[in-house]
């Protein structure tokens, strides 16, 4: 195992790096418009951030713009058209563009490419570019919208149903709404069976999608659901799509795809198991760019003995465990071609409670949300494993304040990063775990409640910039952005 040679490949050259972070110098809104928060990303005119109040922003959005210092520049509330439904908001140098839809009955969901100075002033401009035909806002989910920074295109996606079958259609329109290559096929599954998950996509308009199916389990097991993948890609120049089921015995979890950067292949990534819970191995889909068409390459590979109780925890256990409640979190590609799962461990437990009114005893379900181990799984060219790493936290809560769980993770040369708080006995610690080139695994106390209260929200986070994370704080109850930053010494 050539530990040294395949992380310097990942990180190029080894450089000492010093790790700090920023605050935002103004505290977020704290109205009823306002109360979530995410960063949207970073160009030449600076950093900006999202704050929003429901899904879809239908009660409008604010844009805030900050300097690379991360002062305050200027802000800007824009108001949502009644029964429009935004999905998504794209930075770019000159402007900043965000994508919704609206139903018109009769003709189906129209689609809104709306955009506004880099500045955050002047007029908003705003085009009725396109039409999907059959599907009404119930359908939302259907739809998944991308964007890559520097690309002169955007991607619009979804799946409708056709009769028994179901329509998956691709759409690529340039920033200023003109419709650059269209793409569909019927696909032989029910629409109630399917999940769009993810899409990548080149700028030559080539794809690579990928959806989970669901079937009702046999053999007379209730409420229970067979889950394997369909792969969905393009041929070249967009002429073609191809459909491919990765059929196998086993449950395959719901994974990560990831476009190697220097647009070798594509990579599909997850675990698979007996039941939707247990982990055995992970399967490997790859599909190589410029070679013969059609050649997917897909395979299962089961863990080792050693792996199973690195990720369970329970290393002097008898009997091989199988780990339970593992989910893909990242996959990351390093430069040599080799990949990185990144995984987590969820549990969710109800626990019955008991108190008393008025003397009369009273029972309840209290629902609690576990978010636990980071498993770290290093596979070589072959998709072999070749290293298992377990980063041990613990996080427990109610499902009202689980937005602060769970971790949010950026690549720098010095290693993959973990950014996560610590349990709240630990004074609500915020905690960066760096994975070294040399699998040694350093962890930091970025931020602690010494004086000030502190917790951060990872899930809502972003990699704005290499080696740069950015992601709302709270601070003594009031909103801001921490900008944690990796700098060559």
């Amino acid at each position: 195992m050539r530990i040294g040679s395949a992380f310097l490949l990942m990180f190029g050259v080894c450089t000492l790096y010093a790790q700090s972070y920023q605050l935002s110098n103004k505290p977020q809104l704290n109205q009823k418009k306002s109360i979530f928060h995410k960063p949207l990303g970073e160009s030449t005119m600076g950093i900006y951030t999202l704050n929003y109040a429901n899904d879809y922003l239908t009660a409008g959005f604010s844009v805030e713009r900050y300097g690379s210092d991360f002062g305050f520049i200027a802000d800007r509330f824009i108001k949502t058209p009644k029964r429009t439904f935004v999905l998504d908001l794209f930075v770019s140098d000159t402007a900043i563009y965000w994508n919704s839809v609206y139903y018109s009955r009769g003709r189906g969901l129209q689609v809104v490419l709306s955009w506004m100075n880099a500045t955050l002033e002047g007029e908003i401009q705003t085009l009725v570019i396109d039409e999907i035909e059959g599907l009404k806002e119930r359908d939302l989910e259907n739809l998944r919208v991308s964007f890559k920074k520097k690309s002169s295109s955007w991607l619009l996606s979804f799946i409708k149903s056709n009769e028994s079958n179901t329509l998956i259609d691709f759409r690529f329109y340039d920033f200023r709404g003109s419709r650059i290559a269209k793409k569909s096929r019927v696909i032989d599954f029910d629409i109630q069976m399917l999940q769009l998950e993810q899409i990548s996509w080149t700028d030559t308009q080539r794809i690579f999608s990928y959806l989970t199916i669901q079937r009702p389990r046999e053999l007379f097991v209730r409420n229970q659901r067979e889950q394997s993948a369909l792969v969905v890609y393009s041929e070249p120049k967009f002429s073609k799509l191809v459909v491919k089921e990765l059929e196998s015995d086993f449950n395959l979890q719901v994974g990560s795809i990831v476009l190697d950067p220097q647009k070798r292949f594509w990579c599909l990534v997850g675990l698979y198991g007996e039941s939707a819970k247990q982990s055995e191995g992970y399967y490997v889909c790859k599909m190589e760019i410029g070679k013969i068409e059609n050649d997917l390459d897909f395979q299962l590979y089961p863990f080792p003995e050693n792996t199973m109780r690195i990720l369970d925890g329970r290393i002097k256990l008898k009997k091989v465990p199988k780990p339970e409640n593992y989910l893909s979190r990242r996959l990351v590609v390093r430069n040599d071609g080799s990949l990185v799962l990144i995984l987590e461990r969820f549990i969710e437990l109800k626990q019955l409670e008991t108190y008393y009114i008025n003397g009369i005893p009273q029972s309840s379900t209290k629902v609690l949300y576990n978010f636990n181990e980071i498993g770290m799984l290093f596979l070589n060219l072959q998709h072999q494993l070749d290293t298992c790493l377990r980063i041990d936290k613990e996080q427990l809560s109610g499902p009202n304040t689980s937005y602060m769980l769970g971790f949010g993770s950026y690549l720098c040369e010095d290693g993959i990063h973990l950014v996560y708080n610590q349990d709240i006995s630990k004074s609500n610690e915020i905690i960066d775990v760096v994975v070294r080139p040399d699998f040694e695994i350093e962890r930091k106390v970025l931020v602690n409640s010494e004086n000030f209260y502190h917790t951060a929200v990872p899930f809502d986070g972003m990699e704005t910039n290499y080696c740069t994370y950015t992601l709302p704080l709270l601070r003594d109850k009031q909103w801001f952005w921490m900008r944690i930053q990796d700098i060559k010494k």
